[in-house]
């Protein structure tokens, strides 16, 4: 079991509409962020109060609201507060407006992992048990995060009731010490807890061809470009390095993810891309296209030439000797 640290914040976070209305989200306590919200223009103010109602601290959330096709307009709140010991309600106000206000418990939630089991079907299932020191507090939902050292932290399931999670081991990313983290949340406060190692196997490559498309009909005199891609199983791309491109069983080309075939002859082809490097289990995929031989159109048949139209060939009148007389 794991309790938050003495130092934390208190993410805050739900949606406001234009008539004001607010649906809140489950928030919780974290020692770092990541990433901090955008800060307002002091129109919207987020408080924590002590039981007195006596502003410990504030901050301005940004709250723009967004058009949704002609529909009343709405906007995401979040926001962090230091979750200072003496707080015991959160409230979210425009100006002198109060949009929200939720209790604030003086405890945070616990929780204990009590089993990480692979099952027969290949399940990895996780139970746990929490508890509230508050009896009457706000009924508590949990989030599960798997952690592979080295390889990241991957969300696995939110805004759970139910304290047991089964999850294919086929979804989770290989790991020798891959651990389970639930957080176990009122809304406001948390706890958490970690699970004891447990090696989730290697999952082989995703690979991928690109092009060219299965069922492509291609022209012999053409090159054919071959490009592809290979993942490893947290979904990362892999270095080239390992890549193998096979045509009908012969090696094309290798380390590339792009490479260009010449003459190819007409028939059907098997293209095969294997991942074989040492970044993943080995992997590979295949298409099947077709070279065609391009026909030329044929030449045309001569066409005999038009006949020359009749002409009548013209007559010449016979000359005839003509005496010329002049009258002098």
């Amino acid at each position: 079991m794991t309790s938050p640290p003495s130092h934390t914040w208190i993410r805050y976070a739900g949606r406001v509409w234009e008539d004001l209305s607010f649906e809140a989200e489950a928030g919780w306590q974290t020692d770092t962020v990541a990433r901090r919200p955008p800060r307002g223009d002091g129109t919207w103010v987020l408080e924590l109060l002590d039981e007195r109602g006596v502003v410990i601290v504030d901050t301005w959330p940004a709250v723009a609201f967004t058009a949704s096709g002609g529909r009343m307009q709405s906007a995401r709140v979040v926001a962090y507060l230091p979750a200072h010991p003496a707080g015991r309600s959160i409230r979210l106000r425009r100006r002198d407006f109060v949009v929200d206000t939720r209790t604030l418990t003086a405890a945070s939630p616990e929780v204990r992992i009590t089993e990480v089991e692979v099952t027969e079907d290949r399940h990895l299932r996780i139970a746990w048990e929490a508890s509230h020191a508050d009896p009457h507090g706000p009924p508590l939902s949990y989030r599960v995060v798997y952690i592979a050292p080295g390889r990241g932290v991957f969300p696995i399931a939110r805004d759970l009731t139910a304290t047991v999670l089964l999850v294919p081991v086929a979804r989770l990313p290989g790991s020798l010490e891959g651990r389970f983290a639930v957080l176990a949340t009122d809304g406001l406060r948390s706890g958490r807890a970690v699970s004891r190692p447990v090696r989730v196997p290697m999952h082989p490559a995703r690979v991928a061809i690109l092009e060219p498309r299965p069922a492509l009909a291609w022209p012999a005199d053409q090159p054919l470009t071959l490009r592809g891609v290979a993942h490893d199983d947290a979904g990362r791309r892999l270095d080239p390095v390992g890549l193998v491109w096979t045509l009908d069983g012969e090696p094309v080309a290798r380390e590339q993810h792009l490479a260009l075939l010449r003459d190819l002859r007409p028939g059907d082809h098997t293209l095969v891309l294997a991942w074989e490097g040492a970044g993943a289990p080995r992997a590979e995929t295949r298409v099947q296209f077709k070279v065609t031989r391009r026909e030329l159109p044929a030449p045309p048949e001569p066409v005999a030439p038009e006949p020359e139209p009749h002409r009548p060939t013209p007559t010449v009148a016979p000359q005839t000797t003509a005496t010329l007389r002049l009258k002098l």
